[in-house]
């Protein structure tokens, strides 16, 4: 296993480092004795009962709208996957291009945008078969007036059609599938993803709670001309580590149309540094953030900063000696106080934005990091 997991499991089971708590709870309660029965004691080498398991044959027998979800470096074949839809009466297959066999969490915005594109087709081809069908009748019969078309019991076919829409639609295989995809998309994309870390290791650090962060952060000069601040990431005395991927899922107000992204920043013995900022709207991906890697090496193009008067000093560059990706990355060491680095968004309201950076800490305690959004 010591070889296993650095060299095959965090290239093709989950690219995030560390992984998701999530992620790591679930196999915790892995039964190995079943999972070896199965697979047998090798990843590389099926020699448990499945090894001789096959139902390929089957596959034509499944005539629901199916989606087969794989990844470039999927622990299962993506060339597979795509044969597998083609068997298929009524499929299609997505490969999610940067993801791993938890291509929901380390290629999310890509997987999640397919499966909805997935179900609103289907709802949209259900739609359609239902007009086309309307249609059809009313040609086939030589007439339009509906108060002459009867159905069964002499119930006029336009009442006797809306029944039986009604009644298929409760019963047909097809809506079962959607409702079952809408209970899985509500579950992981609301209640599991909401604000998770990647850059916190529990073991290592102190697990903050949002909850409880000092006004002093979010109510002070820096953030006096906003009606709101929310606390989106709160990191204070961390051990140094290098740069780690931190990604949340963020909604504003139905009511919000332009926002503050801000990083607060203090060390008191080294510094932070920061790289690779996006912030994109998970319905068209549209990224919305812009020099999020510091390429145009001009601060005061794109952003505003803010320091707090009590700060004792506060020496803040686009440097490019050790950035995570390209030249250049935002490097911060405010002592003491506060340095805010902001940026302003222009949003829709009630829609779900993924808001993702690279964050290094380059020194040991005292330190503070936040992420806040003023609106």
């Amino acid at each position: 296993m010591e070889l296993l997991v650095p060299n095959f499991y965090c290239k093709f089971f989950c690219h995030l480092q560390p992984w998701p708590e999530v992620v790591d709870r679930a196999l915790s309660h892995l039964n190995t004795d079943i999972y070896n029965l199965l697979q047998g004691p090798s990843e590389f080498s099926i020699t448990g009962t499945l090894a001789s398991w096959d139902r390929k044959e089957d596959l034509v027998k499944i005539k629901v709208p199916t989606l087969i979800i794989g990844a470039t470096y999927d622990t299962m074949n993506p060339e597979y996957l795509q044969w597998m839809a083609s068997q298929l009466e009524n499929s299609s297959s997505v490969i999610c291009p940067n993801g791993s066999h938890c291509a929901m969490w380390d290629d999310q915005l890509y997987y999640f945008s397919k499966l909805i594109e997935f179900i609103k087709n289907v709802a949209n081809q259900k739609e359609d078969a239902e007009n086309l069908d309307n249609n059809l009748f009313t040609r086939s019969c030589g007439c339009n007036n509906e108060s002459i078309l009867r159905g069964p019991d002499n119930v006029s076919f336009g009442n006797w059609k809306k029944a039986q829409t009604q009644t298929a639609s409760v019963d047909q295989p097809e809506m079962v599938v959607l409702l079952l995809l809408a209970i899985i998309l509500v579950g992981v994309v609301i209640a599991i993803p909401i604000i998770y870390t990647t850059g916190r290791n529990p073991a290592d650090s102190i697990d903050q709670s949002i909850t409880n962060v000092s006004t002093d952060y979010t109510k002070n000069e820096c953030t006096q001309t906003f009606s709101n601040v929310e606390t989106i990431a709160y990191l204070t005395y961390q051990e140094p580590f290098p740069f780690k991927l931190h990604t949340y899922i963020y909604r504003p107000t139905v009511i919000t149309t332009r926002l503050s992204v801000m990083f607060a920043f203090r060390h008191d013995t080294s510094s932070w540094s920061l790289d690779k900022i996006s912030f994109n709207d998970t319905t068209n991906d549209q990224a919305l953030f812009t020099d999020g890697d510091f390429e145009s090496n001009y601060l005061n193009k794109n952003y505003e900063q803010c320091i707090l008067s009590n700060t004792r000093s506060s020496i803040t560059d686009i440097l490019f000696d050790n950035p995570y990706s390209n030249d250049f990355y935002y490097n911060d060491q405010t002592n003491v106080g506060m340095t805010y680095l902001s940026q302003q968004i222009d949003v829709i309201g009630g829609r779900y934005y993924n808001i993702s950076f690279y964050l290094e800490n380059r020194g040991y305690p005292n330190n503070t990091f936040l992420l806040l959004i003023g609106y």
